[in-house]
């Protein structure tokens, strides 16, 4: 039972280690300068990468719409105050707001893994590597996307290099399932 306190030492310690603070320094700045390259890219102004919130909404937007980015920002709220409220309910309360975080998990990660497949479809690339490298290992993506060929194009939402056009009516007058 005594070993989570060890563990927490332990983690503690590893961090404050002088090159592994150095080492997460140079890798958050690689990753700002390579989102805010991915901004450029999408026609936005890069410095917006900087700004927290303003960050990620941008980032939301230039993947998906505003409006998606503010049901996961409001939804997440919401279930964080859903702690407070099951704590005063009891033991009902508990396993009220376990079943809800968990379903909110779940829905936040497949929005994550949607959100990766449309970036990448926009910049031109497969479904895979939205899932893999966008949704899951962004650290390697992302820079793909800042210094790679890809061009950005909201039009372009499957990766099969078609262009959407104005009315939802493909160039060879399908209608566009989106």
């Amino acid at each position: 039972m005594d070993m989570l306190p060890t563990v927490l030492k332990d983690l503690i310690a590893f961090f404050s280690n002088p090159i592994v603070l150095w080492v997460c320094a140079a890798l958050c700045l690689f990753m700002l300068i390579a989102l805010w390259k991915v901004f450029q890219k999408a026609g936005r102004a890069g410095w917006k990468a900087i700004i927290p919130f303003y960050g990620a909404f941008t980032y939301w937007d230039v993947a998906w719409e505003e409006e998606q980015f503010l049901v996961v920002l409001v939804g997440s709220v919401a279930v964080g105050l859903l702690y407070y409220v099951g704590v005063f309910m009891g033991w009902f309360g508990g396993i009220l707001y376990a079943v809800i975080s968990i379903g909110w998990s779940i829905f936040a990660l497949v929005r994550t893994i949607q959100m990766g497949i449309r970036m990448a479809h926009r910049f031109g690339k497969s479904t895979a590597f939205g899932v893999v490298c966008i949704a899951f290992f962004s650290f390697v993506g992302l820079p793909i996307l800042a210094w790679g060929s890809a061009d950005y194009d909201e039009r372009r939402d499957f990766g099969d290099g078609v262009l959407r056009l104005e009315g939802g009516v493909m160039p060879d007058g399908r209608k566009d399932p989106l």
